[in-house]
């Protein structure tokens, strides 16, 4: 299902997680960026050294 509506913003989610591997948590902080809704989501593969890259992480609309 997708829901496809821009109201709801979008979210920062790890590369890991679009490529298939299950997610490990998410986690929401205020957005300094009006189009995005806070939400980030890691996957079980992340490492500290992982998510400390900026460019494994892609934003994505609802």
């Amino acid at each position: 299902m997708s829901i496809n509506n821009l109201d709801y913003g979008g979210f920062v989610v790890s590369n890991n997680v679009i490529d298939g591997k299950q997610i490990r948590y998410t986690f929401r902080e205020k957005s300094d960026i009006p189009q995005l809704n806070g939400w980030t989501i890691y996957s079980t593969e992340d490492s500290e050294e992982y998510v400390n890259e900026a460019d494994n992480f892609q934003s994505r609309l609802l």
